[in-house]
Parts: structure tokens; C-alpha cells; sequence
């Protein structure tokens, strides 16, 4: 999904999940991963991963930067899954509210706000 703001735009790649606490790899695909980071790499581009845990009523954002550190462990001998514990190290829970998820909040949060 893109989605542009002014002369930045938004890459990101949405998963739902519903009893599991961690997100698994393999459900990210390999050319959507490409797109994401390709997208990082022009550098006008703000390129993230959402990630819905539907049984906790929780909704992350991970930024690019910690997803490709988890895509580099994923593809070697490391964890092939983000555990809710680590998105709450490393990526940014999106607040509720007027809408089911408002992620540009965490968007601000990230890369806009001091």
C-alpha cells in the first residue's frame, strides 16, 4: 500500500494476526520485503511494517530499519518470528481512538515529532 502526504509517501505492508503473540517471517514475502526496501532506499519514502494482533486488540508499527534487522536474522540461522515482547522494544504501538487504527499518530511519532 502507498500512500502519499505532501512530498513524502508511505510504504507499508499490513498483517493481521489472531490468537498467535508473534509475528512469523514466512508470512512476509520476499517481493513485498524488496518493495519495502527499496522504497527506504530512494529516501523519500517512510517504509514500515503493521502488524495486528486481533486477540490482544494491539496494532505495531515497525519501522524498515528494525524490520530488515529481523529480515537479515530470519534469512541466516536466527529467529523466523518477531515476538510482541520485541515490537514493543522496537517498533510503536498505534493508538486507538476515532479510528480502528490510527497508525499516522505513530507515524508522527517516529519521523516527524522531536
Amino acid at each position: 500500500m502507498t500512500e502519499h502526504t505532501g512530498a513524502e509517501q508511505l510504504h507499508l505492508r499490513q498483517s493481521l494476526f489472531r490468537q498467535c503473540p508473534t509475528f512469523l517471517l514466512k508470512n512476509l514475502e520476499e517481493h513485498q520485503y524488496e518493495y519495502l526496501e527499496r522504497s527506504h532506499r530512494i529516501g523519500r519514502a517512510i517504509s514500515f511494517l503493521i502488524i495486528e494482533f486481533t486477540a490482544f486488540r494491539e496494532t505495531y508499527l515497525l519501522p524498515f530499519q528494525s524490520l530488515a534487522f529481523f529480515w537479515r536474522e530470519y534469512k541466516g540461522k536466527g529467529p523466523k518470528s518477531i515476538s510482541k515482547d520485541d515490537l514493543n522494544i522496537y517498533g510503536y504501538l498505534v493508538p486507538t481512538g476515532r479510528v480502528p487504527v490510527d497508525y499516522l499518530k505513530a507515524v508522527d511519532k517516529v519521523w516527524f515529532v522531536d
